[in-house]
């Protein structure tokens, strides 16, 4: 059962991001930074509020914790290709700035739920573009 719902979460993030790289007229960093603040990401946060109760339990179960992290390294995985397609030539640091914007994602969207509004989200996605120094803040 756990395999499923976490197969069925990675299938949600999975699909919104491949939507969003299939309709972006590209995927730098202010892109990527917009869409993962986007309410339409936050949506599928929303959908699987099951998973996020689920991280809490995963440090009693290796094998738990184990399928919880999986997720998060595919999330990994997929934001690396898109930093990776979206960076400047000659940029060498993709792995670290993918690190660095799914830690983001990860707090934003906590933040987010625990009321701290989408006017903050904005000013952190702003704030993290232009300490990544990719583009000037907007």
């Amino acid at each position: 059962m756990l395999s499923a719902l976490l197969e069925r979460v990675v299938a949600r993030y999975r699909d919104a991001m491949e939507s969003f790289a299939a309709t972006a007229e590209s995927t730098d960093i202010s892109d990527i930074l917009q869409f993962i603040t986007s309410e339409a990401f936050h949506n599928v946060s929303r959908q699987n509020e099951v998973f996020f109760a689920l991280i809490g339990q995963g440090g009693h179960s290796q094998s738990v914790f184990e399928k919880l992290a999986s997720v998060y390294q595919e999330f990994y995985e997929t934001l690396k290709e898109l930093v990776r397609d979206g960076a400047p030539e000659g940029r060498t640091d993709v792995d670290k700035t993918a690190y660095v914007i799914m830690c983001f994602v990860i707090g934003h969207d906590w933040a987010k739920k625990l009321g701290f509004g989408e006017s903050n989200n904005r000013w952190m996605a702003e704030s993290l573009q232009a300490f990544l120094a990719l583009q000037p803040t907007r």
